[in-house]
């Protein structure tokens, strides 16, 4: 959709307004959708099952940031500690790794 298409459509609507008017309305819902696209976000937590190798995720989900695991530190206490990522091309066919 371009910027002519979304004015004829606001016109049609809403009648002829000025230009200046239209497109600080666009700038406006441009803003909104770049301010949702950086701060949407979600954490979703799943326990570990011992012998488990697929888990599901959640719905929706687009893109994976990040896995933490969650471990006791060397004072007892629970703390989130990065997964490191397996280099594939370190793993041969048939590893179970």
């Amino acid at each position: 959709m371009e910027v002519k298409d979304i004015i004829s459509q606001v016109e049609g609507l809403f009648g002829r307004k000025p230009n200046k008017y239209l497109m600080q309305i666009i700038n406006d819902g441009l803003m909104d959708i770049a301010s949702k696209r950086l701060v949407n976000e979600d954490t979703a937590v799943t326990d570990l099952m011992e012998g488990q190798r697929y888990y599901d995720l959640p719905p929706g989900l687009l893109k994976i940031v990040s896995v933490e695991a969650r471990q006791e530190n060397t004072s007892g206490e629970q703390e989130f500690a990065p997964m490191q990522k397996i280099d594939r091309a370190a793993l041969t066919i048939g590893d179970e790794s």
